[in-house]
């Protein structure tokens, strides 16, 4: 079965007149009071999702992750533009390898790209589990950079002011 751009035409629509701007306004303010809740949670669930270690059972037990973990989130919103003046950039080279910035970043940038080999080689110090939670970070921390963008827009346009 095929689908081509004439057969998406026809699919049933409302007339671009029917929904006012007034009302697109309206829906957007109602679907970002109530998503809000829970995309904060998904970030929230994401971000403290954690083990409390470095390199699982032959690391560090009891080890205070949050440093990293916000390193890694604040870098990849960084890539993406975005910046909080009241985080330290300098906590970024001081809790991230080369090689971590380098895979985060290209999780985050190019998820296309990322094989096995990048998920096996860009660190022999972390256990699967801990790299999948990197991949976790970075994906988050695009989803939230992605949706800022649209809901600036949103805003933008809602007020009648020029992107």
């Amino acid at each position: 079965m095929s689908h081509d751009s004439a057969s998406a035409a026809h699919t049933a629509l409302p007339a671009p007149t029917a929904f006012q701007p007034h009302r697109f306004a309206h829906c957007c303010c109602l679907i970002t009071s109530a998503a809000a809740p829970v995309l904060d949670d998904e970030f929230k669930v994401a971000f403290n999702l954690t083990y409390n270690t470095f390199g699982g059972d032959q690391g560090d037990t009891g080890v205070d992750t949050e440093p990293f973990r916000t390193a890694i989130w604040y870098y990849i919103q960084r890539l993406y533009g975005i910046c909080n003046d009241h985080y330290d950039y300098k906590q970024v080279n001081a809790f991230m390898t080369i090689a971590t910035k380098g895979f985060a970043k290209k999780t985050a940038c190019y998820p296309e790209i990322i094989t096995q080999l990048d998920f096996d080689t860009f660190t022999t110090t972390f256990t699967a589990d801990e790299k999948v939670h990197i991949v976790m970070l970075a994906a988050e921390a695009r989803r939230q950079a992605a949706l800022l963008y649209g809901l600036r827009a949103i805003m933008k346009h809602t007020s009648g002011h020029s992107a």
